[in-house]
């Protein structure tokens, strides 16, 4: 994983830390906001995986960070 997919992952975490700290305005808010970060996750995640299963196709700058 790259320094600033490492850093978007944090960033996330401390996005669903905060929202935690929010006053429950409907009773599904905390489930589907842990749905959307955990495919946010995914996402960020599933690029390690793209590079190296693809390393002829995925730009040597992207593998270098």
């Amino acid at each position: 994983m790259t320094t600033k997919e490492i850093q978007v992952l944090e960033l996330l975490g401390e996005a669903y830390n905060k929202f935690c700290e929010l006053l429950v305005i409907h009773p599904r808010d905390h489930a589907e906001f842990t749905l959307a970060i955990h495919a946010a996750q995914n996402i960020v995640l599933a690029r390690a995986g793209l590079r190296e299963l693809n390393p002829d196709r995925i730009p040597l700058p992207f593998q270098k960070q």
